[in-house]
């Protein structure tokens, strides 16, 4: 895997500006127009994956821009592995894939839509407690390493239970009894570390 820093590729603020102009346009939209709104609705931020769920819920204001919503949710993942509900990550994920396909610049965005999944599935995690925590985090790396090699999650039941099986916790420590050094560097920004060393602290931890 090449080495190198989880850079967005494009200014984040004026790609958000295009993404947020839901606006009906009174021309026909041009390919830059329909690439700067994807770009906005692609990166791995909070901004832009509340943008996309905005977009989402009113599709019909994105008519003229013609983009595929469909999705076949975390493709032949579990879409809710051990309870955790990553669907709707998956599905900005398909978002990003198909649209960028269909303008013939999938390679160049790719890395990209696969951080800002990565972002997303993160984002879950972060809402459960620090004993359930670690195994969502394992399976949003699993996920997300599955779509940079795979291009679409290829997790199986078997992978999901053995995430199950970890030894958890200890449910009468607290977290501020651990030690710093104990504790997987990973955080919600992607695009501040190399990915091998996202991947290889998380997976040390366990």
């Amino acid at each position: 895997m090449v080495r190198r820093a989880l850079v967005a590729p494009v200014p984040l603020a004026l790609s958000l500006v295009a993404a947020l102009a839901i606006a009906t346009p009174a021309h026909a939209v041009t390919q830059e127009e329909k690439l700067s709104a994807l770009a906005g609705l692609t990166q791995p931020t909070a901004a832009s994956a509340a943008s996309w769920r905005d977009a989402w819920k009113d599709r019909r204001s994105w008519a003229d821009f013609g983009f595929d919503w469909s999705s076949d949710g975390c493709s032949s993942s579990p879409d809710e592995p051990l309870g955790f509900d990553f669907r709707l990550a998956c599905r900005r994920h398909d978002f990003g894939y198909r649209n960028y396909q269909a303008v013939h610049e999938f390679r160049a965005n790719k890395e990209r839509i696969d951080q800002a999944l990565y972002f997303d599935l993160q984002r879950v995690c972060a809402q459960y407690s620090f004993f359930r925590r670690p195994s969502c985090e394992a399976l949003a790396l699993m996920y997300y390493h599955a779509v940079r090699r795979f291009g679409a999650p290829r997790v199986s039941d078997d992978e999901v239970r053995d995430v199950r099986n970890r030894p958890r916790p200890n449910d009468d420590a607290r977290e501020d009894d651990i030690p710093d050094e104990d504790l997987p560097d990973v955080n919600l920004r992607p695009n501040s570390l190399p990915i091998d060393d996202v991947l290889n602290a998380a997976l040390n931890f366990f």
